[in-house]
């Protein structure tokens, strides 16, 4: 399931989630596009192999197939997610290859028989220090799978392959520009339609064969804004030749002014957190009952805004954040990339493709208010520069109605902030670098060197702080670090300093959940298990099965001033 709607009322479309059979491969040389030889053994899909029997720590190729039935001739196989890389084989012939986790893709097949088909997937989960995005050293664990659904559309002559929703708003009215992506398979003279509630707010005749565009313009009158307190979502529908396609927006605005943030030209201060979409017994694969559990758990904090780090959410969890208003930052998996990374001309494109892919399918999306460019990246150096350039014209290309930035662990050095449309600070005195009472000069410091930049005039929100605390280790001293009392009084202590400091204008805890970091070795030849208990980053508020920590009710009553 990709989403929290029907995509369509009149297309043939099913997903492929269920049981599947899965095969690893070690030596990373087989042949098996045509499918699997007998040793394969049966997986649920959407679904992490790492989470099966005796494969947590297998990096390398894992091989699935599945079969499925059609009826139409022309088909569009749409993935939701595949972690990192695939090849894609249906019926033993190659369909194409995909690098980067966590965006959608698809691949078309025309002419097919009707009745039952194989597909097959090569999926690889190796991560290098050289050119993968994200690169092996990260502080979260390298699932391999296929963490989303995958869905099978099926067509007779021609599809709605994409519907981008833009928009102005002028008074109380919108005018609309709907970006339509058609795909004939035979030559097609038809009407191609735009429909709100029954009604067709505009409409052109094409003729087509192959793939095209086309481009309906409407105003609507008297629009309701979509805004945290009343999320108004407007559902459109584009029709051409037989097939249809659904997709959703809201009505909204997000601008700055001053070190203000607007929402619909109303101040509004980010409070919220940083979540990973991760469980771990499902790993990337969570479900859409745990995602809903995630984001009603989060806005119970008193939360308006979650950042998604560091990679793109499924689709149903920006769904459920449209439907109840919470805002969301949305990024792509580039975390602790060092000058020689950034140099590195397949990491630039291969970035600059996920940030395409990102927008291509999220843009729709009204919660989506904030752009990542990347995440603690050597930005003291001038190949940081040039990547934020390139990452923001790449986004601009295709979006210019949010805001960008990026969030940086070097602020007192960092030479990007004019890349930002506000600074985004993770800084962790109180746990990494000192005790929480050196915070008042950290940020005395930071606004001098901000504004020595020339970028004192930008808000400033920190985007990540916290500090360790394992669920149920309670000690009657205040200051035991891993202790659940210490992370509390620590986020008593922070989230009061930035609420009366009009020098920050958002603050997002690190993090919602505990979540599994895995024990590979870090570059200073510092274990990861020694530096997370557990093999898991504990600063959550709550633990991995979303039990409360001490620190979950400090931050509801901190969040409801």
């Amino acid at each position: 399931m990709l989403r929290l709607f029907k995509e369509s009322m009149t297309r043939r479309m099913y997903d492929l989630d269920g049981e599947w059979s899965y095969l690893a491969d070690p030596a990373g040389d087989a042949k098996w596009g045509a499918g699997l030889p007998h040793g394969k053994k049966p997986i649920i899909i959407p679904g992490c192999w790492n989470n099966e029997p005796g494969m947590l720590h297998h990096e390398g190729d894992v091989w699935l197939e599945t079969e499925f039935d059609t009826v139409l001739p022309n088909i569009r196989l749409v993935f939701g997610g595949v972690n990192n890389e695939c090849d894609v084989y249906l019926d033993g012939v190659h369909l194409g290859y995909h690098y980067g986790p966590f965006t959608e893709f698809a691949y078309t097949a025309e002419g097919l028989v009707p009745g039952t088909h194989k597909l097959v997937l090569r999926t690889n989960n190796v991560h290098n220090m050289t050119d993968t995005i994200p690169l092996s050293q990260v502080d979260w664990f390298h699932y391999g799978g296929i963490i989303r659904s995958v869905e099978v559309h099926e067509f007779e002559k021609a599809a709605v392959e994409s519907m981008k929703l833009e928009y102005t708003l002028e008074g109380g009215d919108a005018k609309l520009s709907a970006k339509l992506c058609l795909h004939a398979f035979e030559e097609v003279t038809a009407p191609v339609r735009l429909i709100l509630d029954g009604k067709v707010l505009a409409e052109e005749t094409v003729t087509l064969c192959g793939e095209g565009k086309a481009i309906l313009r409407a105003k609507l009158e008297n629009v309701k804004l979509w805004q945290p307190e009343d999320p108004a979502l407007y559902t459109f529908t584009a029709e051409f030749a037989g097939d249809s396609l659904r997709d959703r927006t809201g009505f909204r605005t997000i601008a700055i002014r001053g070190k203000e943030f607007l929402l619909n030209g109303t101040p509004i201060e980010f409070r919220g957190v940083n979540r990973h979409e991760e469980h771990p017994d499902w790993g990337f694969a969570v479900p859409a009952k745990l995602i809903k559990k995630d984001v009603d758990i989060i806005r119970g904090m008193g939360c308006n805004f979650i950042r998604g780090s560091h990679y793109p959410n499924a689709k149903i969890t920006l769904d459920y954040m449209d439907e109840t208003g919470m805002l969301f930052w949305e990024e792509i998996p580039m975390w602790g990339f060092l000058e020689e990374h950034l140099l590195n001309e397949t990491v630039r494109k291969r970035g600059a493709q996920l940030h395409r892919e990102m927008v291509t399918r999220d843009y729709n999306h009204p919660c989506i208010v904030v752009w990542g460019l990347n995440n603690e990246v050597e930005t003291r150096k001038p190949a940081a520069r040039e990547v934020a350039k390139l990452f923001r014209e790449t986004l601009e290309s295709y979006d210019t109605s949010r805001l960008i930035t990026y969030a940086t662990m070097m602020p007192l050095e960092d030479l990007c902030f004019d890349y930002a449309d506000f600074i985004s600070v993770n800084h962790y005195t109180g746990w990494y670098l000192g005790p929480k009472e050196n915070w008042p000069a950290f940020l005395d410091k930071l606004e001098a060197y901000i504004a020595s930049t020339g970028n004192g005039h930008k808000p400033v929100v920190m985007s990540e702080f916290g500090a360790g605390g394992i669920y149920g280790v309670t000690e009657l001293e205040e200051d035991v670090t891993w202790s659940e009392n210490y992370q509390s009084d620590f986020l008593e202590y922070v989230l009061e300093l930035f609420r009366a400091d009009p020098r920050i204008s958002g603050r997002l805890i690190w993090q919602y959940c505990d979540m599994r970091a895995g024990t590979r070795t870090c570059a200073e030849g510092i274990s990861r298990a020694l530096q997370r208990p557990r093999s898991f980053n504990n600063k959550g508020l709550v633990n991995e099965y979303r039990r409360p920590k001490m620190a979950y009710y400090t931050v509801k009553k901190a969040y409801s001033k």
